[in-house]
């Protein structure tokens, strides 16, 4: 059972490349095997927050998690979140860029990724965003109609299980080799 911050933040997570719009799908149809309307949380460099989502109003009593933006205008801020408790609209120029983990109705479940809270998370989605120009990776719970994987063994058995492409186990990647480099008898090594 997942109950407050046990959601893996950073760990035991199937992360994927949120600028491919078919991501939830390949997740869900080969993974997951849940309903499509189900939300797909970015994670997300706590410095680039402001970049792809916005704040709500806080005006009201019970509204709480943004700032006004220094540059004015009626955009407010989201406040950075590190536990994936706020969800916060997509920026409409960002929603294109980042299908993937936008909820049909415009929003995100956001987990902002500090240097120090997490700084071999942030390395990882730091590398990404160099590659891609996205700072964001979307990111999921690591299990299959059962509680979050807790163990090596089990993230083992998950990968075997399923049609994941690859698992990190502390420092060890295991990648499944491609159905063609197996057809044509390539070496497994």
């Amino acid at each position: 059972m997942t109950l407050g911050v046990g959601h893996g933040l950073g760990n035991r997570r199937i992360l994927a490349d949120p600028g491919r719009a078919d991501a939830r799908d390949r997740i869900n149809s080969r993974v997951k095997y849940r309903e499509e309307f189900r939300l797909f949380a970015p994670s997300i460099l706590e410095e680039a927050v402001d970049a792809c989502v916005d704040g709500y109003d806080t005006s009201g009593p019970n509204n709480v998690g943004a700032a006004p933006r220094p540059e004015g205008g009626s955009s407010l801020r989201a406040a950075p979140d590190p536990f994936m408790q706020q969800v916060y609209p997509v920026r409409e120029e960002k929603r294109d860029e980042i299908p993937a983990m936008t909820h049909v109705d415009g929003t995100g479940q956001l987990q902002a990724v500090g240097k120090d809270r997490n700084p071999v998370y942030h390395a990882l989605i730091s590398t990404f965003a160099e590659r891609t120009g996205t700072p964001v990776v979307l990111s999921t719970s690591f299990n299959e109609n059962e509680p979050i994987v807790e163990s090596p063994e089990q993230a083992l058995d998950g990968f075997f299980r399923t049609a994941t492409g690859a698992v990190v186990v502390e420092n060890t990647l295991v990648m499944r080799q491609p159905a063609e480099a197996v057809a044509a008898g390539a070496p497994s090594d």
